[in-house]
């Protein structure tokens, strides 16, 4: 099953989504595990999680589940067509520089030096 995680707190997730849903999510993840379903994470980074990254990413470790980071994207829907969510999506330049930054976090220096 693939879920989309959309921060790390309570706040973030609120704001990405709307909902107070994080602690519900996060639950959820660690049910389906217990009943033997293959969970794995997607994240959206977004300049409205970027702040959220590394803790994410040691969420999932701490869940013991595979997530896979996108950069570039459109901007999302669950927000109101206001300003701030036109400014929703990264530039190219930053998407390349957060996707890097996203894989030194999983892989070790020699890895990612090969790559």
């Amino acid at each position: 099953m693939n879920i989309t995680l959309y921060g790390a707190s309570r706040e973030t997730y609120r704001n990405m989504c709307g909902a107070d849903a994080f602690q519900q999510v996060i639950d959820g993840i660690r049910h389906l595990k217990e009943a033997g379903v293959d969970v794995r994470l997607n994240l959206s980074l977004t300049p409205f999680n970027i702040n959220d990254m590394d803790l994410i990413y040691a969420l999932s470790q701490e869940l013991s589940v595979h997530i896979k980071c996108s950069t570039y994207m459109y901007p999302f829907h669950r927000k109101e067509k206001t300003k701030e969510s036109s400014d929703a999506r990264f530039s190219p330049e930053k998407a390349a520089e957060y996707a890097i930054k996203w894989e030194k976090l999983r892989v070790d220096e020699e890895l990612f030096n090969e790559r």
